[in-house]
């Protein structure tokens, strides 16, 4: 049928139907309130909505002087042929993601506008030869603007930019007139730029010579990504995955698409694209199971053993290097720990029920695995890492009131913990804004079908729960049995007993209080993670239905929240914004505290911001939920790599899998999957990895990842 135009403007004649002209003629009266910001009450606000949804064949539009404030992310699959576009004159604070969709563009002008910055598609324009971005309020340009094959025109005169990137004074950049008057400019000078266009090319070609050759990076990790009932995404156009990303994006009203996609983000949920957001979220996974796999190795360890087993600081952790002891011989080399585990009983309810976060759900699966374990891994029981956890899933109604049970609980065992707050009791999440967290006692969807699952049995040993996050679900003990003969073992209980033995005895906090639901929380800040209010609300919700100490909701929301920050993209490489957006995250935690002390012993967590400070042998506090917020804003803020962060937390010890467990998911979910340390990432057990792929991709699928 080929591309059928559709449209409610005038006919006109073929020779013309290449421009779609929808600019205002001014006077010059109109012309300078135009620029005094006071634009004609005809001036359009919005493009017309017969060009946003309909594809249209023009190759060039103008919309000069009018009042546009934003750019549809739909309009380039709207204008597919556009060559020339005028936006001039117009009230534009941001471009979409997508404009970089604008394959055929060759022509933009953008100059009196609000743009303060650009996105990153904007550099794969590669056939735009001339832009105009004067009077706009730019402080910085894509660094790879040089290497735009085209690019023969840049005009950024008066505008706030401090430097000019580099890569405009590269060889290859075909760059003929470089406007950058009347800027802030420090690389090259302003005074030079004032000079004209040749002073300032000339200087950055200078600047550029002096440079060290770069080696760009490049991923080093590809997911095996598959899309349900989709083609993968890794074909030799990975634009063409990006179009359907957003035209899905552009319908998530559809019921269709939200039956296939319940969690599909809105077009202006974050600033990465998708194949970025998508990295992301593999990172933060992969970077928890990661860091769960290699933190084990030195847990409880001393600082003389671990030098014993490890050598000095530089030489590289492995799982192949892991020794074999009494506290480590229930691990498989690359296996991970019941921390991870329990990350993924969250990922699983969350995907089971198409992106609904449910606690009774999860409940039941968690009592299912305390009994069971992974099956499909070859477990044979779920072990679980705490006293609170032991006590509250044991608890007679866990499965049916799994909120009130853990409030109980609490109560019964630390008659001085603090009450939640009476908001907080009465179903309202603190002071937040009226997000309703009442406890459904209604049978959910998965009551009939879960399979029932047995109590614990009353005769296993109080030591079994204690807290002991040494315990591995005990996988496949029979096939194993060469390997424990010397732990004489012929039980699960009496493995567990025996591993007791070796766990250190100041190990405990205050009852309520350990850091068990912390990791699992980063989970939490996947779906609807461009929705704060609603991030917060499923952390509560899921933290409650084990740990109802409101530090510990507290901890939890702020894991959560860090980790939807890291997915919107907002979090701001400025120090000072950035510490802002920290203040926002705990003082909104802090109101869930009822005792201006813990208030304040939460909100001095922010001020920890190196390893320097993080005392992991402490004896009252190696498991305490503190910790692990700690080990969060530490590795918000890490200035180094992956592996330098998970091996220093690993080698101080403690509680070393829970503390690299979470480090791996921030900072996994800060550099995505593709720049996860190889070898760490190779060396994860086959079975485990085929087991966890097929439940990214339905994560994945969920989400309408490309």
């Amino acid at each position: 049928m080929g591309n059928v135009e559709a449209h409610d403007f005038a006919p006109v004649r073929a020779d013309e139907r290449n421009v779609l002209d929808l600019s205002r003629k001014v006077t010059p009266k109109q012309y300078v309130r135009h620029l005094n910001g006071q634009p004609h009450d005809a001036c359009l606000t919005e493009l017309p909505w017969s060009i946003r949804d309909s594809v249209c064949l023009y190759e060039k539009m103008t919309v000069a002087f009018n009042a546009i404030t934003e750019i549809p992310v739909e309009l380039p699959l709207r204008l597919p042929h556009l060559s020339c576009l005028h936006l001039n004159h117009n009230q534009i604070a941001s471009l979409p993601e997508s404009f970089g969709l604008f394959f055929h563009l060759k022509e933009i002008q953008l100059q009196h506008n609000k743009l303060s910055s650009l996105p990153d598609s904007f550099v794969h324009l590669v056939k735009l030869e001339k832009i105009d971005l004067s009077y706009n309020e730019l402080r910085l340009l894509p660094k790879e603007m040089g290497f735009m094959e085209s690019l023969r025109r840049l005009n950024v005169i008066h505008n706030k930019l401090v430097e000019l990137p580099v890569s405009l004074g590269a060889s290859s950049c075909p760059i003929t007139v470089l406007l950058a008057q009347q800027n802030r400019l420090e690389s090259p000078s302003q005074a030079i730029c004032e000079e004209g266009s040749q002073a300032t090319l000339q200087c950055l070609r200078k600047m550029h010579s002096s440079l060290k050759p770069e080696i760009k990076p490049t991923p080093i990790n590809v997911f095996p990504r598959h899309c349900g009932n989709r083609s993968e995404s890794g074909v030799s156009n990975p634009h063409s995955a990006q179009i359907q990303y957003i035209q899905e994006q552009t319908n998530t009203l559809h019921t269709t698409n939200r039956i296939k996609a319940p969690l599909l983000p809105p077009p202006d949920a974050c600033c990465h694209s998708p194949f970025v957001l998508q990295d992301k979220i593999i990172g933060l996974i992969y970077g928890a199971a990661i860091g769960d796999a290699i933190g084990i190795s030195c847990q409880w360890m001393s600082d003389d053993e671990v030098l014993f087993h490890y050598g000095p600081a530089d030489e590289d952790l492995e799982y192949d290097k892991i020794v074999q002891d009494e506290h480590r011989v229930l691990w498989r080399q690359g296996d991970w720990t019941s921390n991870f585990d329990q990350f993924m009983l969250v990922m699983e309810s969350l995907v089971s029920w198409g992106g609904v976060v449910d606690e009774l759900e999860f409940a039941r699966r968690l009592k299912k695995w305390v009994s069971h374990g992974f099956p499909e891994l070859g477990d044979s029981a779920g072990v679980l890492t705490s006293p609170t956890l032991q006590k509250v899933v044991s608890h007679q109604s866990f499965t049916e009131d799994p909120h009130s049970s853990a409030a109980l609980v609490l109560q019964e065992n630390s008659p001085q913990a603090p009450r939640l707050s009476p908001v907080l009791e009465n179903g309202t999440e603190g002071a937040s804004d009226n997000v309703s967290v009442s406890i459904n006692t209604s049978p959910s969807p998965s009551q009939e079908s879960s399979p029932p699952t047995s109590p614990l049995p009353s005769n296993q040993p109080q030591q079994m729960f204690h807290n002991n996050n040494n315990h591995r679900r005990l996988r496949r003990l029979s096939s194993n049995s060469s390997s424990l003969s010397s732990l004489s073992i012929c039980s699960h209980v009496e493995v567990a007993q025996k591993l007791m033995d070796t766990t250190p005895s100041a190990l405990s906090c205050c009852f309520g209080e350990d850091s068990t639901a912390l990791v699992r929380s980063a989970v939490l800040g996947i779906p609807n993670f461009h929705n704060t209010h609603e991030v917060e609300s499923n952390t509560v919700r899921i933290c409650r239905t084990t740990h109802a100490h409101p530090k510990c909701i507290a901890s939890c929301i702020i894991v959560s929240s860090i980790v939807s920050l890291l997915l919107q993209g907002n979090e701001s490489s400025s120090n000072s914004v950035l510490a802002e957006q920290l203040r926002n995250i705990f003082s909104r935690a802090a109101t869930y505290l009822t005792d201006d002390a813990d208030k304040e012993e939460l909100c001095n967590l922010m001020g920890k911001k190196d390893l320097s400070s993080f005392g992991a042998r402490d004896s009252d506090k190696m498991r305490h939920c503190y910790k692990l917020v700690q080990i969060t804003v530490i590795a918000l803020l890490w200035t180094g790599d992956f592996k330098s962060l998970v091996s220093e937390l690993t080698r101080m010890g403690g509680d070393s899998s829970s503390n690299s467990c979470m480090a791996g998911a921030i900072m996994g979910c800060r550099i995505g999957y593709s720049r996860l340390p190889p070898a760490w990432l190779i060396g994860l057990r086959k079975r485990q990895v085929t087991w966890l792929n097929s439940r990214v991709n339905h994560l994945l699928d969920i989400m309408g990842s490309p």
